[in-house]
C-alpha cells in the first residue's frame, strides 16, 4: 500500500525522469516474517534489515 512519505516522494521526483523510487516495505516485511529487520530497542535496521535493503538495491540497480 502506499504510505505518506511514499506518495511525497513520487510527487516530488515526477518531473525528474532519472529518478527511480524504491519502496523497501514490501522486502523488509518479507524479511521480518523469517528475522528482525529493525533492532529490538531503536528504529535502526538491523544486520538482516542492512543486508536486505542491500540486496534489494543490488536487484534493482542490476548490480552483482
Amino acid at each position: 500500500p502506499e504510505y505518506p512519505f511514499l506518495v511525497r516522494l513520487r510527487e516530488r521526483f515526477t518531473a525528474w525522469p532519472n529518478v527511480h523510487i524504491i519502496d523497501p516495505l514490501p522486502r523488509l516485511r518479507e524479511v521480518h516474517a523469517q528475522q528482525a529487520v529493525y533492532y529490538a530497542n531503536d528504529e535502526h535496521l538491523s544486520p538482516a534489515g542492512q543486508q536486505a535493503i542491500a540486496a534489494l538495491l543490488r536487484q534493482r540497480l542490476h548490480l552483482k
